[in-house]
């Protein structure tokens, strides 16, 4: 991980954390079989020893697993708007 970058993930863009989301309630629902990216990255980084298991709990609750982040919420019209 870079030393600018807070995050272990692979990219720091706004939208990722939609991305994320949509995958994870796909995942959830049985609609995919796939784990969401930072899910997987996240459980590398912890299995690797980079960051503990704590840290990577609170970066899931970061990133918006355990509730719709922000910007998922301003794309379907229930969030806060950019102006």
């Amino acid at each position: 991980m870079p030393e600018n970058q807070r995050y272990q993930l692979h990219t720091s863009c706004i939208i990722e954390n939609v991305k994320d989301y949509a995958q994870y309630l796909e995942f959830k629902n049985m609609d995919s079989v796939f784990f969401p990216q930072a899910m997987v990255e996240l459980s590398a980084a912890v299995v690797f020893g980079h960051i503990s298991r704590k840290e990577a709990l609170e970066q899931f609750n970061e990133i918006g697993f355990f509730e719709p982040p922000e910007m998922y919420k301003i794309l379907i019209g229930r969030g806060k708007n950019f102006v």
